[in-house]
């Protein structure tokens, strides 16, 4: 997308978080062409458009430091349940261990109870066919 242009519209099966993010680019977007609009428009007719131009940038610059710190905070957000999730995990390590091993010796102990069994048959049929 260029500066001068509509965004593109997301698709139909966007995320809500995907469609709130092309609503304020789409608004970010339509201020910055409205404002340049208005201050192109100015600067013809009566001289008034740098002044406005200006000040059109800095109210831009306003929102683009706004867009900047909700992305850092985003940021800040996602480390922390980062870490929050690797720091459950670890805790649940030795647990999840354990549990490993049982569930391996329980399934042990069913192959040699199979084993076990099937030999028991094997005597069985030895024994009858005797």
């Amino acid at each position: 997308m260029s500066r001068y242009e509509a965004p593109d519209a997301p698709s139909a099966g966007s995320s809500i978080e995907e469609l709130e993010s092309a609503v304020r680019a789409a608004g970010i977007s339509s201020t910055y062409l409205r404002l340049r609009q208005r201050a192109l428009s100015h600067l013809e007719k009566d001289g008034r458009g740098k002044t406005e131009w200006l000040a059109g940038n800095e109210q831009t610059s306003r929102v683009l430091e706004d867009v900047e710190r909700e992305l850092a905070e985003t940021k800040e957000e996602i480390e922390r349940v980062v870490s929050e999730r690797r720091t459950r995990q670890e805790g649940v390590g030795a647990e999840m261990e354990v549990l490993e091993r049982t569930w391996k010796t329980g399934v042990g102990r069913v192959v040699e109870t199979g084993v076990a069994a099937e030999e028991l048959r094997r005597e069985r049929i030895e024994r009858l066919g005797a």
